[in-house]
Protein backbone atom coordinates (compact mmCIF):
# COMPACT_ATOMS: atom_id res chain seq x y z
CA UNK A 1 0.00 0.00 0.00
CA UNK A 2 1.53 3.25 -0.76
CA UNK A 3 0.72 6.49 1.29
CA UNK A 4 0.68 9.97 -0.06
CA UNK A 5 3.10 12.47 1.44
CA UNK A 6 1.39 15.96 0.53
CA UNK A 7 3.58 19.11 1.49
CA UNK A 8 0.66 20.49 3.33
CA UNK A 9 -0.11 17.47 5.29
CA UNK A 10 0.48 18.22 9.12
CA UNK A 11 -1.10 15.19 10.29
CA UNK A 12 1.62 12.79 8.36
CA UNK A 13 4.94 14.45 10.17
CA UNK A 14 3.66 14.57 13.39
CA UNK A 15 4.90 10.66 14.29
CA UNK A 16 8.10 12.46 14.51
CA UNK A 17 11.28 10.46 13.61
CA UNK A 18 9.60 7.64 11.26
CA UNK A 19 11.39 6.82 8.19
CA UNK A 20 9.86 7.94 4.81
CA UNK A 21 10.30 4.29 3.69
CA UNK A 22 6.46 4.31 4.58
CA UNK A 23 5.21 7.64 3.01
CA UNK A 24 7.33 8.42 -0.21
CA UNK A 25 6.04 10.86 -2.34
CA UNK A 26 6.88 14.04 -4.69
CA UNK A 27 5.21 17.37 -4.64
CA UNK A 28 5.98 19.30 -7.50
CA UNK A 29 3.29 21.87 -6.44
CA UNK A 30 2.00 21.98 -3.49
CA UNK A 31 -1.42 21.37 -2.87
CA UNK A 32 -2.21 20.53 -5.71
CA UNK A 33 -2.69 16.32 -5.98
CA UNK A 34 -2.93 16.32 -9.80
CA UNK A 35 1.03 16.97 -9.48
CA UNK A 36 1.76 14.94 -7.22
CA UNK A 37 4.29 11.35 -7.91
CA UNK A 38 4.16 8.99 -5.25
CA UNK A 39 6.92 6.72 -5.27
CA UNK A 40 6.59 3.21 -5.78
CA UNK A 41 6.54 0.19 -3.15
CA UNK A 42 8.66 -1.64 -4.78
CA UNK A 43 11.63 0.94 -4.48
CA UNK A 44 14.18 -0.45 -2.50
CA UNK A 45 16.14 2.40 -0.09
CA UNK A 46 19.84 2.15 0.16
CA UNK A 47 20.97 0.31 3.29
CA UNK A 48 24.46 -0.82 3.07
CA UNK A 49 27.56 -0.70 0.70
CA UNK A 50 26.50 -3.61 -1.39
CA UNK A 51 23.33 -1.54 -1.79
CA UNK A 52 25.21 1.57 -3.08
CA UNK A 53 26.98 -0.46 -5.43
CA UNK A 54 23.62 -2.03 -7.04
CA UNK A 55 22.04 1.39 -7.46
CA UNK A 56 25.24 2.66 -9.18
CA UNK A 57 25.51 -0.90 -11.33
CA UNK A 58 22.10 0.14 -12.17
CA UNK A 59 22.53 4.16 -13.36
CA UNK A 60 19.86 4.51 -9.93
CA UNK A 61 22.76 6.52 -8.60
CA UNK A 62 24.85 8.82 -10.65
CA UNK A 63 28.31 10.49 -9.69
CA UNK A 64 29.42 13.82 -11.85
CA UNK A 65 30.34 17.36 -11.97
CA UNK A 66 29.07 20.71 -12.54
CA UNK A 67 31.04 24.13 -13.34
CA UNK A 68 29.54 27.27 -11.72
CA UNK A 69 31.23 29.75 -13.98
CA UNK A 70 30.00 33.13 -11.84
CA UNK A 71 32.37 35.53 -10.48
CA UNK A 72 35.22 35.11 -13.25
CA UNK A 73 36.81 32.07 -11.47
CA UNK A 74 34.73 29.05 -12.46
CA UNK A 75 34.23 26.52 -9.23
CA UNK A 76 33.52 22.84 -10.05
CA UNK A 77 31.36 20.75 -8.09
CA UNK A 78 30.50 17.02 -7.46
CA UNK A 79 27.56 15.91 -8.06
CA UNK A 80 25.14 13.31 -7.13
CA UNK A 81 22.51 12.14 -9.62
CA UNK A 82 19.39 9.71 -7.30
CA UNK A 83 16.59 8.04 -9.58
CA UNK A 84 13.56 6.74 -7.87
CA UNK A 85 10.64 4.66 -9.66
CA UNK A 86 7.17 6.56 -9.36
CA UNK A 87 3.90 4.45 -9.03
CA UNK A 88 3.16 5.89 -12.65
CA UNK A 89 6.02 4.01 -14.04
CA UNK A 90 7.66 7.23 -14.51
CA UNK A 91 11.10 8.10 -12.95
CA UNK A 92 12.19 10.42 -10.43
CA UNK A 93 15.77 12.33 -11.15
CA UNK A 94 17.30 14.53 -8.85
CA UNK A 95 20.86 15.86 -9.47
CA UNK A 96 22.45 17.59 -6.01
CA UNK A 97 25.72 19.10 -5.49
CA UNK A 98 27.55 16.99 -3.69
CA UNK A 99 29.73 19.67 -2.12
CA UNK A 100 28.45 23.42 -0.41
CA UNK A 101 28.04 26.26 -1.84
CA UNK A 102 30.84 28.57 -2.01
CA UNK A 103 29.44 31.71 -4.12
CA UNK A 104 30.43 35.42 -2.84
CA UNK A 105 27.53 37.39 -2.48
CA UNK A 106 25.63 39.60 0.03
CA UNK A 107 24.27 37.59 2.99
CA UNK A 108 27.45 35.09 2.44
CA UNK A 109 29.83 34.22 4.96
CA UNK A 110 33.23 32.23 5.80
CA UNK A 111 32.77 30.48 9.34
CA UNK A 112 34.75 33.01 11.53
CA UNK A 113 35.43 34.87 8.28
CA UNK A 114 38.79 32.72 7.84
CA UNK A 115 39.05 31.53 4.17
CA UNK A 116 41.06 28.46 5.65
CA UNK A 117 37.22 27.27 6.14
CA UNK A 118 36.47 27.50 2.43
CA UNK A 119 37.32 24.17 0.68
CA UNK A 120 35.58 21.56 3.17
CA UNK A 121 32.66 24.22 4.28
CA UNK A 122 31.87 26.68 1.41
CA UNK A 123 29.88 29.95 2.60
CA UNK A 124 27.14 29.95 5.31
CA UNK A 125 23.94 31.78 3.69
CA UNK A 126 21.48 34.10 5.26
CA UNK A 127 17.93 32.65 3.87
CA UNK A 128 17.21 35.46 1.78
CA UNK A 129 20.94 35.12 0.42
CA UNK A 130 20.24 31.37 -0.36
CA UNK A 131 17.24 31.79 -2.44
CA UNK A 132 19.42 33.77 -5.05
CA UNK A 133 22.88 31.63 -4.27
CA UNK A 134 22.33 28.75 -6.47
CA UNK A 135 23.48 28.92 -9.98
CA UNK A 136 21.29 29.79 -13.23
CA UNK A 137 19.95 26.62 -13.88
CA UNK A 138 20.02 24.82 -10.03
CA UNK A 139 17.95 25.65 -7.30
CA UNK A 140 17.61 25.74 -2.91
CA UNK A 141 16.37 22.30 -3.01
CA UNK A 142 12.41 21.98 -1.87
CA UNK A 143 11.20 19.43 1.37
CA UNK A 144 10.02 17.71 -0.99
CA UNK A 145 13.93 17.02 -2.76
CA UNK A 146 15.16 16.70 0.33
CA UNK A 147 12.64 14.12 1.42
CA UNK A 148 13.12 12.01 -1.64
CA UNK A 149 17.07 12.05 -1.24
CA UNK A 150 16.16 11.06 2.81
CA UNK A 151 13.74 8.28 1.27
CA UNK A 152 16.65 6.86 -1.17
CA UNK A 153 19.04 6.26 2.20
CA UNK A 154 16.52 4.72 4.10
CA UNK A 155 14.34 7.61 5.42
CA UNK A 156 15.28 10.52 7.87
CA UNK A 157 15.55 8.03 10.53
CA UNK A 158 18.80 6.47 8.92
CA UNK A 159 19.88 9.23 5.87
CA UNK A 160 21.72 11.24 8.28
CA UNK A 161 24.62 8.38 8.45
CA UNK A 162 24.52 7.92 4.95
CA UNK A 163 24.62 11.38 3.53
CA UNK A 164 26.56 12.93 6.68
CA UNK A 165 30.54 13.08 5.90
CA UNK A 166 32.28 10.04 6.20
CA UNK A 167 28.51 8.18 4.82
CA UNK A 168 29.17 5.84 2.20
CA UNK A 169 26.76 7.86 -0.28
CA UNK A 170 29.80 10.15 -1.03
CA UNK A 171 27.02 13.84 -0.83
CA UNK A 172 29.38 14.28 2.15
CA UNK A 173 27.21 16.79 3.95
CA UNK A 174 30.22 18.96 6.05
CA UNK A 175 29.61 19.49 10.06
CA UNK A 176 29.63 23.66 9.17
CA UNK A 177 28.14 25.03 11.98
CA UNK A 178 25.86 27.75 11.60
CA UNK A 179 25.93 31.85 12.32
CA UNK A 180 23.37 32.69 14.64
CA UNK A 181 23.73 36.55 14.35
CA UNK A 182 26.83 38.40 12.54
CA UNK A 183 30.05 37.08 13.59
CA UNK A 184 28.31 34.68 16.09
CA UNK A 185 29.73 31.21 14.58
CA UNK A 186 29.17 27.98 16.77
CA UNK A 187 29.58 23.99 16.22
CA UNK A 188 31.53 23.28 13.50
CA UNK A 189 32.97 19.87 13.51
CA UNK A 190 29.98 19.23 15.53
CA UNK A 191 27.06 19.56 12.98
CA UNK A 192 25.77 21.15 9.98
CA UNK A 193 22.73 22.82 8.85
CA UNK A 194 21.73 23.04 5.19
CA UNK A 195 18.84 25.55 4.01
CA UNK A 196 15.48 24.16 2.03
CA UNK A 197 12.54 25.84 1.19
CA UNK A 198 8.95 24.64 1.79
CA UNK A 199 7.95 24.50 -1.99
CA UNK A 200 9.42 26.05 -5.52
CA UNK A 201 7.18 29.25 -4.64
CA UNK A 202 7.41 29.35 -0.76
CA UNK A 203 9.01 31.71 0.84
CA UNK A 204 8.70 29.43 4.46
CA UNK A 205 12.63 28.69 5.27
CA UNK A 206 13.21 24.69 6.44
CA UNK A 207 16.35 23.61 7.93
CA UNK A 208 17.93 20.17 7.35
CA UNK A 209 20.23 19.26 10.12
CA UNK A 210 23.14 16.98 10.47
CA UNK A 211 25.19 15.00 13.50
CA UNK A 212 25.96 12.94 15.79
CA UNK A 213 23.22 10.92 15.16
CA UNK A 214 22.39 8.45 11.63
CA UNK A 215 19.34 11.04 11.71
CA UNK A 216 18.38 13.71 9.20
CA UNK A 217 16.70 16.56 11.31
CA UNK A 218 14.03 18.31 10.18
CA UNK A 219 13.60 22.23 11.75
CA UNK A 220 11.13 24.78 10.58
CA UNK A 221 9.03 27.74 11.69
CA UNK A 222 5.83 25.73 10.57
CA UNK A 223 5.05 22.58 12.23
CA UNK A 224 3.74 20.84 9.31
CA UNK A 225 7.25 20.08 7.81
CA UNK A 226 9.26 19.47 11.16
CA UNK A 227 9.21 17.05 14.25
CA UNK A 228 11.31 20.41 15.94
CA UNK A 229 9.19 23.85 15.41
CA UNK A 230 11.51 26.92 15.99
CA UNK A 231 11.82 29.97 15.28
CA UNK A 232 14.23 30.68 12.49
CA UNK A 233 15.52 34.19 13.09
CA UNK A 234 16.46 36.25 9.05
CA UNK A 235 20.18 36.41 11.15
CA UNK A 236 20.62 32.77 10.68
CA UNK A 237 23.18 31.58 8.03
CA UNK A 238 23.34 28.02 7.65
CA UNK A 239 25.20 25.98 4.12
CA UNK A 240 23.72 25.38 0.91
CA UNK A 241 23.35 22.80 -1.33
CA UNK A 242 21.82 23.17 -4.91
CA UNK A 243 19.57 21.19 -7.12
CA UNK A 244 19.13 20.88 -10.90
CA UNK A 245 16.21 22.51 -12.29
CA UNK A 246 13.92 19.86 -14.22
CA UNK A 247 14.83 19.67 -17.72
Amino acid sequence: MNYLLKIAGSALLSFGFISLLHFPALSQSPGDPSNLLVISEDETPVRNAKDLKSEIRNERIIYGEMTDSRGGVPKRYKTMTIVLSAQSGNEIKKTWMAENLDHEMPGSYYYENNTNYAGDYGRLYTFEAAKKACPEGWHLPTHDEWMLLAHKFGGKRFAGGFLKVGGISDFEAQFGGRMYEEDDFKSIGKYGSYWGVAGLDSQTPVEYEFGATNTLIVISNIRNYTEYENVIQPSVANSCRCVKDEE
